[in-house]
């Protein structure tokens, strides 16, 4: 079922908001010949294992403070979004939210680093854009804004002072 779910490219379609995720149970279900109610709590499953790790929020709140203006831009499914910011208040918190599953493009597609620039009044240039994947880091580079590949919150923070001009 993992594979044929959640690894599988079809995924993708429910992530940039191709399928609701009522569509996407019923569409899963057939394709895995599992039920739909297997299907929806294997989604609250997804949903709950989605945990935001402390050390990085505390990195959040930091960079926050320090008066950063910082943006979510993620691939995800709206629904899901909307569902982990209610359980999560530091996603509430970001001066502002790019989904893949909103605007119906996924990063590393460059559309997508446009729509964050254009829709928050950005410059590419003065923009860090941080990530866990080379590929969506790749292309933020390739949109003009500065990259930083996420391996640990020490080495993202010491990455963001260099940028920044603090070290």
């Amino acid at each position: 079922v993992m594979r044929d779910m959640f690894l599988h490219p079809d995924w993708l379609k429910f992530d940039s908001g191709q399928l609701t995720e009522l569509q996407a149970i019923r569409f899963f279900a057939r394709k895995t010949r599992r039920e739909e109610d297997d299907i929806r709590r294997l989604m609250e499953i997804y949903r709950d294992s989605l945990i935001p790790i402390q050390e990085s929020v505390d990195l959040f709140h930091e960079l926050k403070e320090s008066g950063l203006r910082l943006f979510c831009a993620s691939n995800i499914h709206q629904s899901v979004f909307t569902d982990l910011a209610r359980r999560h208040s530091f996603l509430r918190d970001f001066d502002g939210v790019v989904t893949s599953g909103r605007i119906g493009i996924l990063k590393p597609a460059p559309e997508f680093y446009e729509h964050l620039l254009d829709a928050h009044a950005l410059k590419a240039d003065e923009t860090a854009f941080v990530d866990d994947r080379s590929d969506n880091v790749d292309g933020a580079v390739h949109a003009g804004l500065h990259g930083i590949i996420f391996t640990n919150v020490s080495d993202c923070r010491r990455k963001l002072a260099v940028l920044i001009g603090e070290q």
